[in-house]
């Protein structure tokens, strides 16, 4: 059954550094959290799904982890979350749409787990995108293209 969080009123958005989203939840709906002032988001292992824009222009976000049943990072979910310097994804990720991270000028360097499929723009230009796999690790600088420290070019699929 879909459990979805749909909504915050303004004083809601403003209220505090820290918001925890309730344990039954299992949908962030788009835009729910889209100019909110917390620092930080508590997610339960429950959501599976989160939709477009749901953090976008967060600006105070600093750090978002993605509760491990989440399979796609949509478009914009943290657009604009200019003092985001840390997200975590769960194994079992299977896409980062473009856009996801765009203007987030504080994400330096994220891991991407073994099979993730990363659309070109997911990440600003500037963030060290590094593709997690079993047998080896290859750091990649995010752009167009994904260059790989030996400035062979990998195009994103």
């Amino acid at each position: 059954m879909e459990i979805a969080f749909r909504s915050l009123t303004d004083g809601e958005k403003r209220n505090g550094n820290t918001f925890v989203v309730p344990n039954n939840v299992t949908t962030i709906d788009g835009g729910v959290f889209a100019g909110c002032l917390f620092e930080r988001i508590v997610l339960p292992s429950t959501v599976d799904k989160i939709e477009t824009n749901a953090f976008a222009n967060c600006w105070r976000l600093k750090s978002l982890s993605i509760p491990p049943k989440v399979k796609v990072l949509k478009k914009g979910i943290c657009a604009f979350c200019l003092n985001l310097e840390n997200s975590e994804f769960p194994e079992g990720l299977e896409l980062i749409e473009a856009g996801a991270f765009s203007n987030c000028p504080n994400l330096k360097q994220v891991e991407i787990p073994e099979g993730c499929e990363v659309e070109a723009g997911a990440f600003d230009e500037g963030c060290s995108v590094i593709f997690k796999e079993k047998s080896n690790e290859e750091k990649y600088h995010f752009s167009s293209t994904l260059t790989t420290s030996s400035e062979k070019t990998k195009e994103l699929v």
